[in-house]
């Protein structure tokens, strides 16, 4: 997998918060890399984020380098950050 991400076509997407989201994805690679789980040869390889680029919404590209593990983890933790910021107060309410 090249790149993984949300946009307007995933539940509960919420355009004014993807700021927020890009925001947090960098922060989860930047830990992931501290964690020494994230390891790449050469820095133009590492995975980054970007808003509104080559798709619409927020992206973790490069992660095509990854282990196939690492990058179940990345995408694992990504989802959840998505679920936490984006679901709804009122559908948070009756967990």
């Amino acid at each position: 997998m090249v790149n993984y991400g949300y946009g307007p076509d995933t539940r509960n997407w919420n355009e004014s918060k993807k700021n927020e989201l890009a925001l947090l994805l960098e922060k989860l690679v930047s830990d992931m890399t501290k964690e020494g789980k994230i390891k790449v040869k050469y820095e133009d390889l590492a995975p980054y984020v970007e808003i509104d680029q080559m798709y619409r919404g927020v992206r973790i590209r490069k992660i095509t380098h990854l282990t196939e593990e690492v990058a179940d983890e990345l995408i694992h933790r990504s989802d959840q950050i998505y679920t936490d910021l984006m679901t709804p107060d009122s559908i948070k309410e009756l967990k």
